[in-house]
């Protein structure tokens, strides 16, 4: 297979971490966006300078169309400011030619090849480089559970998770058809007692369609992701059936919708009724308003178009054939079995759009460990590359996010959001597992319910503490238990981009 690899060369590597390691390299083939690119990632070695040596290091990351960026650095794993930031481009015979740049004084000319990362530098130092690839693994990945460990996830069964409901109205298209570049249909049937005037409340992931007794009476072709009442569209509903009609294309990701009958004041309508003679494919429900009765088909694709471009594509709910599948779904209908997917019988995957999970079980003060690796994403950057986020009591996110070779703040990889950005960003790059270790302590209340003392979390990001002690005086974005005075599990953010989660247990500290 080695033999099949497109790459012109393949780098050496070397195995390093923080404190004794002797771990194997992990190879494991598994889904992803895009292949591993193996120029992208660590690189270590030395300066030779006329009066001696110094260590010297640097951090590869890759972006689209083979662009990439390089931090060099005197050292890893601090907040040091990098030497020099340097753009490059790779070349037709694989290697990575850097743009030249200057920094206080001093030039700096970098390239990849065969050999590794090397260059010259030029003005206060003067000398040359050569930095090897290396793989720097925590020092606690693998760690194994003691016997007094809650297991929460082994690898092999989702059994400790819930999957968290969905809001009121919402059609989950991604559990229901499914597929990325895909587009599906919905259609109900619903009786008015009278001629009226209404107003049909709709959001969606991505655009939407709508058809009533055969008119197209909203259109809108556009990516984003779906709430209530993102757009709203006056209708006349005919005394009788009346036959609602959707297109809803995916590009990626979440995909869904919402629809909500409402007279002109905004009020969720009441006066929708199911006729004695409709039999119970043609009957509709609504809930605070919202459509909740449907037949779905799809999911539906074109080869080589992207969602968005199936927008006008007709197929046959669309024609009218005879031949498409439909089938019933009843969204108020709620099972909390997750979605998610097991890799290779080792890790649990986030299944874009499928919703997050929770632990069953509750806890208060507790010493965590998880492993968690993140996608690579090379045509996306910021909150958009490798996506998620793992919450203590449902209510306190650290973030996890691909944010390798970046500053590191609040919103990135180890940092809780409007609380502290990491003491250090030891974000590994995408495709590499990594660690956290997780001492937390759970806020204190007296008996009339005040808050004594806030929550305290000590955060370890792949052997290095990059939160100590640190108070959360409040619950963060995003909070799915946001009360702070009871217990609650923890929670996995469906941030629909397929990050990866392995070897997740727990030590009750109120049970030792």
């Amino acid at each position: 297979m080695k033999k099949k690899l497109l790459l012109v060369f393949l780098l050496p590597i070397m195995v390093a971490c923080s404190g004794n390691c002797n771990k194997t390299v992990d190879k494991k083939q598994i889904s992803r966006t895009a292949p591993l690119d193996l120029l992208m990632g660590d690189y270590q070695g030395t300066l030779t300078l006329e009066q001696g040596e110094e260590p010297l290091c640097a951090q590869v990351i890759a972006y689209k169309d083979g662009h990439y960026k390089t931090n060099i650095l005197s050292k890893f794993d601090t907040r040091e400011p990098a030497l020099i930031v340097l753009d490059g481009q790779k070349q037709d015979d694989g290697s990575i030619n850097f743009k030249e740049g200057s920094n206080i004084g001093t030039s700096w000319i970098v390239k990849i090849t065969k050999e590794g990362l090397s260059g010259t530098v030029k003005g206060s130092k003067t000398g040359t480089f050569l930095l090897k690839k290396t793989e720097r693994l925590s020092p606690t990945l693998g760690k194994k559970p003691p016997q007094n460990a809650a297991i929460l996830f082994d690898g092999t069964s989702l059994k400790n998770w819930s999957q968290t409901p969905e809001p009121d109205g919402y059609v989950n298209l991604a559990k229901y058809a499914g597929g990325d570049n895909s587009c599906a249909y919905l259609k109900t049937n619903i009786w008015s007692d009278i001629a009226q005037n209404v107003m049909l409340d709709l959001g969606s992931d991505d655009g939407i369609k709508i058809w009533l007794n055969g008119t197209v009476v909203f259109a809108l072709n556009k990516h984003r992701g779906a709430s209530p009442g993102q757009d709203t569209v006056n209708i006349d509903l005919k005394k009788g059936w009346n036959d609602i009609f959707v297109k809803v294309p995916n590009d990626n990701g979440g995909w869904g919708a919402y629809l909500r009958l409402s007279n002109t004041n905004g009020e969720a309508l009441n006066n929708i009724t199911v006729s004695a003679k409709a039999s119970k494919d043609l009957s509709v429900k609504l809930t605070k308003g919202f459509i909740t009765n449907w037949h779905v088909s799809g999911a539906y694709k074109e080869e080589g178009k992207e969602g968005k471009e199936l927008f006008d594509s007709v197929f046959p709910p669309e024609s009218g054939e005879s031949d498409a599948a439909w089938k019933e779904v009843e969204t108020t209908q709620y099972d909390d079995a997750p979605n998610w997917e097991i890799v290779n019988n080792e890790a649990m995957q986030v299944k874009p759009g499928s919703r997050s999970i929770y632990t069953r079980q509750s806890f208060w003060n507790y010493q965590l460990h998880l492993e968690f690796r993140s996608p690579f994403m090379p045509d996306f950057t910021g909150q958009s590359r490798g996506n998620s986020g793992l919450y203590q009591l449902c209510r306190y996110e650290v973030q996890v996010l691909d944010s390798y070779g970046l500053e590191g703040k609040d919103n990135e990889c180890g940092g809780i959001y409007k609380i502290s950005r990491p003491l250090v960003n030891m974000c590994a790059p995408p495709m590499q597992w990594q660690t956290y270790d997780i001492t937390f302590k759970a806020p204190k209340f007296n008996k009339k319910g005040k808050k004594m003392a806030n929550a305290r979390i000590t955060v370890v990001h792949n052997g290095v503490v990059i939160h100590d002690n640190l108070e959360l005086p409040f619950p963060t974005g995003g909070a799915f238990i946001p009360d702070e005075t009871i217990p609650a599990g923890l929670f996995l953010q469906d941030h629909g981009d397929p990050v990866q989660y392995r070897n997740i247990w727990l030590i009750d500290l109120d049970k030792k």
